[in-house]
Parts: structure tokens; sequence; C-alpha cells
């Protein structure tokens, strides 16, 4: 099986990151858009989903560069097979934050860049719910969604705790939640 090559390439609607079938990078990575050094502009990030034995990268692990190709982070793990990135700028310092949600427990795990864990394993979801990172009481942190395919419900709550919103229906079964 042959590895996909990462394609980074800018042109007049902006950067994109694409895969073409040689041999490559990262096999299935995820490409995560967010400003991860504070320049105001979105940043390349893949987070790597693999399982080690691929011959990848490694699992978990976040690879983020600027368009320009100053490397912002190289192989840092926060995360393992079957997590979903869901960054954003949880602590209020204008630089997004890496951050994990798991697709088994429900559970949120956060962390600067510069290594300070926000969260871990703060349960705010379940199997199957999707998660959708935003600032939805203005207060200039991400807090923690989750959205409810089933139902179309809406669960949302501050990384300190304080739940915002309860089954709020918005939406419904099979909708797809779109976030920051």
């Amino acid at each position: 099986m042959q590895e996909p090559h990462w394609v980074c390439a800018t042109n007049l609607l902006g950067p994109s990151v694409f895969s073409l079938g040689a041999t490559g990078f990262i096999q299935q990575a995820g490409s995560v858009v967010n400003d991860y050094n504070g320049d105001g502009r979105s940043d390349l990030a893949l987070f790597d989903n693999n399982t080690p034995s691929t011959g990848s990268g490694q699992a978990g692990a976040w690879y983020i560069q600027t368009l320009s190709g100053t490397q912002v982070l190289w192989a840092a793990s926060w995360g393992w097979p079957g997590a979903q990135p869901v960054p954003g700028d949880y602590d209020g310092d204008g630089v997004s934050d890496i951050a994990v949600f798991d697709q088994n427990t429900g559970a949120w795990s956060i962390r600067t860049l510069g290594g300070s864990v926000e969260a871990w394993g703060v349960s705010w979801g379940w199997s199957g719910a999707e998660p959708v990172s935003g600032d939805y009481d203005g207060d200039g942190l991400d807090d923690l969604a989750v959205f409810d395919s089933n139902t179309g419900y809406w669960y949302i709550r501050t990384v300190s705790g304080t739940i915002l919103v309860w089954a709020l229906p918005w939406g419904w079964p099979g909708a797809v939640p779109v976030g920051e």
C-alpha cells in the first residue's frame, strides 16, 4: 500500500493541503485549521490518527507549520487512534490549543502549545456525539460543545464547568454541525 504525499499549495483562493497517491508523509492524517502561533493567520496542521503499525508517523501526533514553512509543532503527541481533533483557543491567549475528543468515552483533553494541560479526560459527550469547539458565550475562550446527531440537540459548557446549554433543539436527526 502506498502512503499519500501531502502537498501544500496557495492560489487566489488561499492555502490548501491535499494528498496525492504517492510515497510520502502520513496516511489518513486529518487537516486541522487554526492560528497556532498568534499571527492572525491560519496555519497548516495535521493530526495523525493512524496506529503505529502503519509505518507512518506517530499515532495521535500533531504536525503544525505556517504557510511560509516555519515549523510550529512537530510530532507532538496529544491523542491516540480514534481521537478526534477539536482545536480552539480554550485559554483565551489568542493562540489555538491542541485538543482531542475521545469518540469512545466522550472525554475532552486540551493542551497549550507550551505544554500546559488545560483539561484531561473531561467528560462532556458520549460515543456518537459530535464535538464542535467555539466561543459560545463570547468571553474569548472556546467552550466544549457536542451535537447529538440522533436528536438534533446541543450540549455546551465552559472548560471551567459552567453549563451554557443543555438539550437545546437546533437541528434534526442526521444534521451535521459546523464549528470553527
